[in-house]
């Protein structure tokens, strides 16, 4: 059941990240309405809100709700959240303002929708830290995904001296390519301690119906690890860190999703 609270949270927290965003759209126009500094105030602010409306959702009193709804909120959250942070060190104005919208209608969408999963009540806290930390890493190493795409993009389009009107708007070329590894690494430390939380909470990681999540999340780990090593031993970047960090993201998402398409496809072959 949502309580009041919950709508009260909601609907401050949407507030707080549509003004954000109309406001550093107006910044981005070179007719700013409020400081910067207010703005980082304000964002912190959101997220805290945020946050809240995020524990009162998923933490209920009738249990734990982890349903496709929850975990979607909880994916906006940690985006946002991510977005926000990065934000306070770099400057990325043209990729935060997407990333609050996107929370405003996270927001909506878990507020007014529905889960059809009822609330748990038998779980571990062992098991729902394992959880939280795998939808976290999840999120983290699709943002780090999403961000390779634009490097990519950035960077073909600079060697043909010339760039779309939407590429102008993202931050240099040096400063999207550490936010890249930026997002590797915290996605990399999410995923190893979600998967240290996973062999010690779930009863058997490798049974049939699980093996083949394990197999595909350890080849993600493993490339992305590669990466960070590659970066720190031989200086790799660009196009290599590019091909990379989508080969980690393609194995994490079939990790997480393809896991039933491929046990039909060996069972078919």
């Amino acid at each position: 059941m949502i309580t009041s609270a919950v709508h009260l949270s909601a609907l401050i927290a949407c507030l707080g990240y549509t003004f954000l965003t109309y406001a550093l759209v107006q910044m981005l126009r070179g007719k700013p309405l409020i400081a910067m500094s207010t703005m980082r105030i304000l964002g912190a602010a959101t997220l805290l809100v945020h946050g809240i409306n995020i524990h009162q959702q998923v933490f209920r009193p009738d249990g734990v709700q982890l349903g496709v709804v929850a975990a979607a909120a909880l994916f906006a959250f940690v985006a946002t959240c991510t977005a926000t942070i990065m934000s306070w060190f770099h400057r990325m104005d043209a990729l935060v303002a997407p990333t609050w919208l996107l929370g405003a209608i996270a927001i909506g969408f878990s507020t007014f929708g529905s889960d059809s999963t009822p609330p748990v009540t038998h779980l571990s806290s062992g098991m729902i830290a394992h959880i939280v930390l795998s939808i976290t890493a999840n999120t983290l190493i699709t943002l780090a995904g999403s961000q390779a795409v634009l490097l990519y993009l950035q960077n073909r389009y600079l060697k043909n001296r010339g760039l779309l009107p939407l590429l102008r708007l993202l931050p240099p070329l040096q400063t999207m390519e550490t936010m890249l590894f930026d997002l590797v690494a915290a996605g990399c430390l999410m995923l190893t301690i979600s998967m240290i939380t996973g062999f010690l909470y779930v009863d058997d990681l490798f049974a049939q119906h699980l093996v083949h999540k394990t197999v595909l999340t350890i080849a993600s780990w493993v490339v992305l690890e590669t990466l960070l090593l590659g970066r720190w031993l031989w200086g790799w970047r660009g196009q290599t860190a590019v091909r990379w960090t989508l080969g980690g993201f393609v194995l994490l998402i079939l990790a997480y999703f393809g896991s039933a398409i491929v046990l039909q496809m060996i069972i078919q072959h």
